[in-house]
């Protein structure tokens, strides 16, 4: 990771996480946030980022330094709870852009190369950090198994265990303390309790969306969640090209 000065373009200070390349399809680490906790934290603003082998690091945005507060050393391991695994076994892969609400939220994936997950059940999960301690705080299953493709045989069996699924498109939040995500392999946009995690609400989408979904303030002073779904990437059956809108109730 490399942190430049906006004027000039000159290197401020870099950060090799040293991840493990057990991935044979992506190379690197490609997502990260910005976490400002206020006056009298101990490491200051910073810098929240993830990797391709399942963990979550934060370094100071002053210097680069490991945040030594946050998890073990300034980094926390994604991977707990999702199964045990080894180079030989499916691809473990941090996908998604935390989120910065005061927690980091990301959606990890375990798949072989053939798109069939293989470990015990989640395959992918939606989870909540707390940046100042690096604890865990919530973790759900990132979605169900319902509109699965099965690739070679191309069907969907239908059946929707809730076991989370491989998932590709992070969440956003609202100072509301709710939290939506549709990045999921069933197509669904699901609202969270930013505190709790707690499913407040789905709604059911035409095709998988795949997509970090936005949201605005709308001339009638509604609220708007908007996503783009354009089929989720194992399910080659059901691709589109829609945008789709939400309304969240009107004010009382």
């Amino acid at each position: 990771m490399t942190a430049l000065d906006g004027v000039t373009g000159e290197i401020k200070w870099q950060f090799d996480p040293k991840a493990e390349d057990k991935n044979p399809y992506y190379k690197r680490c490609r997502t990260l946030g910005y976490y400002d906790p206020g006056p009298g934290d101990q490491c200051g603003p910073r810098v929240v980022l993830t990797t391709v082998d399942t963990r979550l690091i934060s370094l100071k945005a002053s210097d680069g330094k490991p945040c030594e507060t946050f998890g073990q050393g300034g980094s926390v391991d994604l991977s707990i709870g999702m199964g045990q695994w080894t180079p030989a076994d499916p691809l473990n892969e941090n996908q998604d852009v935390p989120t910065i609400p005061g927690y980091a939220y990301m959606i990890e994936d375990f798949w072989s190369p053939i798109r069939i997950p293989c470990l015990e059940p989640p395959w992918g999960t939606v989870s909540a950090v707390d940046l100042a301690s690096g604890k865990l705080i919530w973790q759900h299953p990132a979605g169900t198994s319902q509109d699965f493709t099965l690739q070679g045989v191309e069907a969907q069996p239908g059946i929707g265990f809730y076991v989370g699924m491989p998932a590709l498109g992070g969440p956003i939040t609202t100072a509301s303390g709710v939290t939506f995500h549709s990045g999921t392999q069933d197509y669904y946009l699901r609202a969270y309790a930013t505190e709790t995690g707690k499913l407040l609400w789905q709604g059911r989408l035409p095709t998988g969306s795949q997509a970090t979904p936005m949201t605005y303030i709308g001339k009638d002073g509604r609220q708007y969640v908007v996503l783009t779904a354009s089929g989720a990437r194992d399910n080659p059956k059901d691709w589109g090209d829609y945008i789709v809108a939400f309304a969240l109730p009107k004010s009382k």
